[in-house]
Order: C-alpha cells, then sequence, then structure tokens
C-alpha cells in the first residue's frame, strides 16, 4: 500500500471562501495496514502549492471519526493553476476556485 506524504484533513478560508491555510498530519502506513499518526501542523496555502509544484511529493486529503478512532484516507490533492492564481483541488476539474472536498473548517 502506497501512502502520501502529508494529509489534509482541515481547512481555513478568507473572507472570499478560498482556502487559506490547511491542518496537515504525517500519517504512516504498515504492511499490516496499520496507521500511525504524526502529529499535527498548519501550513498556509502557498506552502502547500509549492510543494505540489515539486511534483516529489504525495498530498492526499483524509478524515478522522472520533467514535471509531479511525483515519480514511479520501482523495489526492492537485495544484490547478489558472493565470496567476493557485487553487487546490481534489481532482483535475479545472474550475476557478479551491475545493477539497467535505473537510471541515477550523478557526
Amino acid at each position: 500500500m502506497t501512502t502520501a506524504d502529508f494529509y489534509i484533513y482541515k481547512i481555513k478560508k478568507d473572507g472570499q471562501g478560498n482556502i487559506a491555510g490547511v491542518r496537515i498530519r504525517r500519517v504512516d502506513v504498515d504492511q499490516d495496514g496499520k496507521i500511525t499518526v504524526k502529529g499535527s501542523r498548519y501550513a498556509v496555502k502557498g506552502l502547500i502549492c509549492d510543494l505540489l509544484k515539486t511534483s516529489k511529493l504525495k498530498i492526499q486529503t483524509a478524515a478522522y471519526s472520533k467514535n471509531q478512532k479511525l483515519w480514511t484516507v479520501l482523495n489526492d490533492v492537485s495544484l490547478v493553476v489558472e493565470g496567476d492564481k493557485e487553487y487546490l483541488r481534489i481532482d483535475g476539474e479545472r474550475t476557478l476556485k479551491d475545493d477539497l472536498g467535505t473537510l471541515p473548517e477550523f478557526l
């Protein structure tokens, strides 16, 4: 099983509804499928965009179920560039907005 380098699990939006930053975690999965969650960090959107531009890292979205104490991997995160604007997307659709699915927002 291949794993991402980072998982985005919460987002922070600016006044226009665009993503300003994200909460990311490093999640390791061993060969038996056991998941080990590493520490949480805040990252500004620009940093995530720069990491995706390198094409050397894999970033996905993930969700945590408190009841089951279980992380679920959701979607690959991609970078879409339109002129001088950069958008984080969970698919290859080229719309003029950020879209990381139904990830919860944090303050």
